[in-house]
C-alpha cells in the first residue's frame, strides 16, 4: 500500500499475536475444485499473504450485548511508538473504548453483525513503515474459520469524528465525518467477506457462486489483473479503469476488499439508487441492490444515522459555492 493513511486493513489473524499479522491483497490466484465452495474451475480465489502492515494490539475485548469485557492487555514492544506511560494509560481506559464501541453498535443494527465478537484497540501508528496509520480494521478470529470476527479500532479514533477528510484524495467520505463513514466501510468487509459471502478453504478465500463479489470479480478491471504478471504494469491498470469510473474511490483500487467495502459503504451513504450502465463504480453499487438483506442493512443503517442526527456536511467545494452564491444574492 503506497498511501501515508489507511482506513482500514483486512486481517486475517487471532488478535493475540503481536507479529505475522496479514491482510487480504488486491491480486488474485485462479483455480479451485473445492465441492463446498459451489465454484467452478477458474473462479479467482484470495491467497491470504502477508503483509508488510504489523499493528501494535494495545487492549483486547469480548463482546457481549453490545458491553465489551477485558480480555486481555498487551505490553509496548520495542516497535512501538506510542510512549510507554500513554501506553500503560490506554490500557485502564475501558469507557472511552466502550464509546467507541457504542458508536458502532448505535450506527449498525446488531442483527446485522452478530459474527463480530472481538473487540481491539491498537496504536495507530503502523510501526516499520514510515508515516502510515491505521485506525480501523476487521478480520476472522481465526485463520480456519468466517463464524467469528474481531473488529479494531484505533486508540485515537476519537480525534476524527469531526473529520470529513484527510490529507489523502484517495479517501471520499461523501461528507460524512471520517469516524461515522469507517465505521460503515468495516461493516463492509465484514457482510462481503463472512460465510454468507464467502468459503475459507486452506487459506483462501472463495467467493459463494452468484455472490456478490464473485459478481464484482467478473467486471472488466479484475479480468485484466488476473493476467497480469508485473506489479508497475497492474498500478498503471489500475490508474486506468479508476479515471474510467470503475471504482468508488481511489481508495478501492487498494485490493479487492477495499473495493468491496468501499462499494458498500457507497451504496449505503449515496441517497439515489445510480441508473445501471452509466459507469463500473455504479455497476457494481447496483449488485448490493439485488441482495434484499444488503438492501435491509442499507434502510436500517440510514434510520440509524437519521435518528442520532448524523447527515453528511457541504464538501469543500460546496462550502464555496453556496458562499459565493449568497455574495451574489446579496
Amino acid at each position: 500500500m503506497n498511501n501515508s493513511i489507511i482506513i482500514t486493513a483486512l486481517f486475517l489473524l487471532s488478535a493475540y499475536s503481536l507479529t505475522g499479522f496479514q491482510c487480504t491483497r488486491a491480486s488474485a490466484t485462479m483455480g479451485s475444485n473445492d465441492p463446498k465452495s459451489g465454484v467452478e474451475k477458474k473462479t479467482p480465489k484470495y491467497n491470504i499473504q502477508e503483509d508488510d502492515i504489523t499493528p501494535n494490539p494495545i487492549v483486547a475485548y469480548t463482546i457481549e450485548k453490545d458491553q465489551i469485557y477485558l480480555d486481555r492487555v498487551f505490553q509496548p514492544t520495542s516497535t512501538s511508538t506510542l510512549h510507554p506511560v500513554l501506553w500503560a494509560k490506554e490500557t485502564t481506559n475501558h469507557d472511552k473504548h466502550q464509546r467507541l464501541f457504542d458508536l458502532f453498535a448505535r450506527i449498525i443494527p446488531q442483527q446485522y453483525r452478530k459474527g463480530i465478537k472481538y473487540f481491539s484497540i491498537i496504536d495507530s501508528k503502523i510501526n516499520n513503515v514510515d508515516d502510515m496509520c491505521l485506525y480501523c480494521a476487521i478480520g476472522p478470529q481465526s485463520q480456519e474459520s468466517l463464524a467469528y470476527f474481531r473488529l479494531y479500532m484505533a486508540f485515537d479514533l476519537e480525534d476524527y469524528i469531526d473529520g470529513t477528510y484527510l490529507p489523502n484524495a484517495s479517501y471520499n467520505t461523501l461528507g460524512y465525518d471520517f469516524l461515522i463513514y469507517t465505521m460503515i466501510h468495516e461493516l463492509g468487509h465484514y457482510v462481503t467477506m463472512n460465510n454468507e459471502q464467502h468459503d475459507l478453504v486452506d487459506g483462501y478465500l472463495i467467493p459463494h457462486k452468484n455472490s456478490i463479489c464473485a459478481q464484482m470479480q467478473l467486471r472488466p478491471f479484475y479480468k485484466q489483473i488476473n493476467n497480469c504478471s508485473k506489479k508497475q504494469l497492474a498500478e498503471y491498470y489500475k490508474e486506468i479503469f479508476f479515471k474510467k469510473g470503475e471504482f468508488v474511490t481511489d481508495y478501492a483500487t487498494e485490493s479487492f476488499a477495499e473495493d468491496a467495502a468501499e462499494t458498500f459503504a457507497h451504496f449505503v451513504l449515496t441517497d439515489e439508487r445510480p441508473k445501471p450502465g452509466l459507469n463500473g463504480a455504479k455497476d457494481k453499487m447496483l449488485l448490493f441492490y439485488q441482495d434484499p438483506k444488503m438492501v435491509q442493512i442499507r434502510a436500517s443503517i440510514r434510520e440509524n444515522l437519521k435518528n442520532l442526527g448524523i447527515h453528511p456536511k457541504p464538501t469543500k467545494k460546496l462550502s464555496i459555492c453556496a458562499r459565493l452564491l449568497k455574495y451574489i444574492i446579496n
